[in-house]
C-alpha cells in the first residue's frame, strides 16, 4: 500500500507540473518495486521507480526536470522517506 501511494503521489504531481506547461500529457504509468529489511521492523531500504509518460510535445529534459520538482518539492509522500529510504527513479518519453 505504501508503494501505492507513493506511484500515486508522484504520478499526480507529475501530471500537474506537465501540463501546467501547457503541453499535452496522453499518458503516464508509475510503478515501483522495493526492498525491505529482513529484522524489524522491516521498513523499506531502498525502492525503484519507473515512470513512463506520453507525449505528442514534451522532451525527456522536461519529463526528466518534473521528475526531480515532483519528488524534491511536491510529493508528500517523498518527503516523508526522504533521508531513510533510497530511491531510484527510471523515467522515459514516448
Amino acid at each position: 500500500l505504501f508503494l501505492a501511494s507513493l506511484c500515486s503521489c508522484l504520478g499526480g504531481s507529475l501530471a500537474v507540473l506537465l501540463r501546467h506547461g501547457g503541453k499535452r500529457l496522453t499518458g503516464i504509468a508509475v510503478s515501483a518495486a522495493g526492498t525491505r529489511r529482513e529484522t524489524h521492523p522491516t521498513c523499506f531500504e531502498h525502492i525503484e521507480m519507473q515512470v513512463r509518460v506520453q507525449s505528442p510535445d514534451l522532451s525527456q529534459a522536461d519529463v526528466d526536470h518534473a521528475v526531480q520538482l515532483s519528488e524534491e518539492r511536491i510529493c508528500p509522500v517523498a518527503a516523508m522517506i526522504k533521508g531513510n529510504v533510497s530511491v531510484h527513479i527510471t523515467a522515459t518519453l514516448s
